[in-house]
Order: C-alpha cells, then structure tokens, then sequence
C-alpha cells in the first residue's frame, strides 16, 4: 500500500536563489493531483505546469518519489507550499542527516549541508571545525557570536552621501569593474545600483545609492525621478546592516542617515587625491583614482559586520541557526 504523499525541500529558500527543487515522496500521483498537474511516468523526466504556481521539470527516478525544480526566490517558494498545504500534503521530517549519509554524526551532515549554502570563504574553516567543538560541548557552555551568521549569508551595505561625493567611483573601485556611472555631475547615480563583492574574506551586497539631500521635497517636476529614487533609498537603509556614509571634503557627511540609529555607519573620506581635506571625524581616507584605502576599508567592512573576536572564538557556533535547519543537537546529545 502506498503511504500518503509528502513533501521535502532538496534546496534552501532564499531570495537570491535560481532554482528550488522539492521532492514529494509517497503517493505521488496523489500529490500530481493536489498540484493539479498532468502526473509523471516513473522513469520519465517532463516537463508540467504547476496551476497557479510555475513551470516544473519533473523527475520521477522511483514510484514512490517526484522531483520538482521550479523558479527559485521567495513567491514561488511560498505559492507551491501554500498549494502543497492547501491540498493536505504535509511536510516531511526528514533532515540533513537523511541527505548525507556519509556523515558521522548530525552536526558533521549539517555542517556538510551548510558548506553549500555558505555565501564568504571565512565561513569554511569555521564550518570545518563545528564537529569537534560540539562533540564535548555542555548543554549550557557559551556559543560563538551570532556575527558569524553574516558568513553564510549576504549582508547589505549602503553607500550613500551628498551628490557628487564620488560614491559611485568608490563603489567601481571596490568590485573592481565599472558597475556603476561616475561623472562629475550632481543626480548622475538616479536609482540603485548593486553588486556582489568580496570584502576581505566576506561577501557583501554593495549597493550605490542615489545622492541624498537633507530634504528630500521640490516643486520643480523635473526632480520627480531623482526624489522618488531618493525616497527608495531611504528605505534601503532601513534594511541595510552596514552604511558607508560618503564625503569628499567638501560636501559635509549626511546627518542622521539612519533614524533609529541602530544600524552601525562609517564615515569615508573620498577624493583624498584632491587634497586638503580634513580627516578627523573620518574612519577611512580613500581615492578611487589611486585606490588609496580600498583594501583598508574593505578590512573595516569586514571588522564591523563580522568582528575579529568572532571569528577567532573558540566556542562552539549555532550555524544551523540562519539556515533554518533542525538543532542537531537534539540528536547528537550535546
């Protein structure tokens, strides 16, 4: 007798993510028909239109479990587990352990599984070292950082500033290509531009925005593009971990960029190469014509995100925490 279908996530959802691919496991053809697709012969690979959902490529390697990979990012996820749901098809239990067998205990499979989640190279050493750490580990010993979840995933950063401050050369600089228009004119930058970037070991996405005035209010319509892009900007922040707040010596560093003041901001001179620039009330002095302080700021970005006490602690890490994945330790016995 075929048991009742469920079903399982074979990828982590995530908003960056291509693909998402679940496997239903059981009766199958009575989960084809919760989905209201066409059912798939076992041994055949198809493609299916999942109502309401997506597009899938489907794969059926046995009788009694189907692979679907749908479009990846946040409202396919939630369509096609809202629709499993709906129609009584529950989630499994299964967990890291059930995907690598190869591991010798619960926290070697799931530090397995986060090797291939984590987004900064920094994390592998860490992640390498977990079994050890927990295999002694008390039920109440101390646990590293929670920075160090920054690791695993990608942290925004905020580049904003005045117009004209040189935040878009500073952002060229630091990947290293040209991603973003620099020109000597005030409103060039009129939306947000982002990209992915390595920082000393760890991964962040950098995002130039919009130069911003203090007030961001004008009669004049030929403004409306740049105010409401100013406006997107502004709300970036509130989501943003880390803001690079620019000057370039002449236009003062913004007041107050972030409202509630939880969100750490460092101060970055810019165009140092220009001369005669007040560096007191600075963190870091750069130019992105001689690249002067770009390692050097990529360092500070690093330290502030994920401190250096974090990552040369030697206490265990809760990585399975930002993953979303079951506490191995409920059955390794820590």
């Amino acid at each position: 007798m075929t048991s009742p279908a469920t079903w399982s996530r074979a990828t982590q959802i995530s908003r960056d993510a291509a693909l998402m691919v679940y496997e239903l496991h059981g009766d199958v053809n009575g989960a084809c028909d919760a989905l209201e697709m066409q059912q798939v012969e076992c041994g055949h690979v198809a493609l299916r239109a999942i109502a309401g959902v997506d597009d899938a490529l489907c794969m059926r390697p046995a009788p009694d479990l189907l692979i679907v990979s749908i479009h990846g990012g946040l409202a396919c996820a939630h369509a096609m587990e809202s629709k499993l749901l709906g129609a009584g098809v529950h989630q499994s239990e299964s967990s890291t352990s059930d995907a690598f067998a190869e591991a010798e205990n619960p926290v070697e499979a799931c530090v397995l599984w986060a090797l291939g989640v984590a987004q900064s190279l920094r994390a592998v050493p860490l992640l390498l070292d977990q079994p050890a750490r927990w295999q002694n580990a008390h039920e109440h010993k101390p646990t590293a950082p929670a920075a160090l979840h920054r690791l695993l995933r990608v942290p925004t950063v905020a580049v904003i500033g005045f117009p004209n401050v040189g935040k878009s050369s500073l952002v060229n600089a630091i990947a290293g290509r040209e991603v973003a228009i620099a020109f000597d004119m005030p409103g060039t930058t009129r939306d947000m531009v982002s990209v992915r970037v390595e920082m000393d070991g760890l991964v962040v996405d950098l995002v130039d925005c919009p130069g911003l005035d203090e007030v961001v209010t004008s009669d004049d319509p030929e403004r409306a593009i740049q105010l409401q892009a100013q406006a997107r900007a502004k709300a970036l922040l509130a989501s943003a971990e880390l803001v690079i707040s620019c000057s370039d010596g002449k236009a003062p560093f913004l007041c107050n960029p972030i409202a509630e003041g939880t969100t750490p901001v460092l101060r970055v001179l810019t165009k140092c190469d220009m001369g005669g620039t007040d560096v007191s009330s600075t963190h870091c002095v750069t130019s992105a014509h001689t690249r002067t302080g770009i390692d050097e700021l990529a360092h500070l970005v690093r330290r502030t995100l994920v401190p250096d006490e974090a990552i040369n602690s030697p206490l265990p890490w809760c990585f399975w925490d930002s993953l979303g994945l079951a506490d191995p330790r409920e059955k390794q016995g820590c």
